[in-house]
């Protein structure tokens, strides 16, 4: 599920533009970078602090992560690639 939401938000931004992308880590989502970088995305993951950093600026993340306590959460940095 996060794959098919991420590519469809990736697929609706510019080239080189660069997204911040929250995942939960289970199972169903291990293939999520392997998924991104296959359509030529340039992907890295970040830590916890540019995390803390986004909820910071967003506040609405803060909702998102307090429905999902029991499971651990993943940020990457994502740049699209349209070629």
């Amino acid at each position: 599920m996060a794959f098919v939401r991420a590519r469809l938000f990736l697929d609706g931004l510019p080239d080189r533009a660069i997204a911040h992308i929250i995942y939960e880590e289970t199972a169903a989502n291990a293939p999520l970078v392997r998924s991104l970088k296959a359509l030529g995305h340039s992907v890295a993951p970040l830590p916890a602090s540019a995390m803390a950093e986004s909820i910071e600026r967003d506040p609405s993340l803060k909702d998102t992560l307090e429905k999902t306590r029991e499971t651990q959460l993943t940020m990457i940095l994502v740049q699209v690639n349209s070629n």
